[in-house]
């Protein structure tokens, strides 16, 4: 996942998965 042209997270299928059930705020939120 790249936020800000970095990359903030790797992953695979579950990473994948939790985005769509989540969304992308809690990823922002642990940067």
């Amino acid at each position: 996942v790249m936020d800000g042209g970095r990359i903030v997270k790797t992953g695979g299928k579950e990473l994948a998965l939790e985005l769509e059930a989540r969304g992308y705020d809690w990823l922002r939120a642990a940067v």
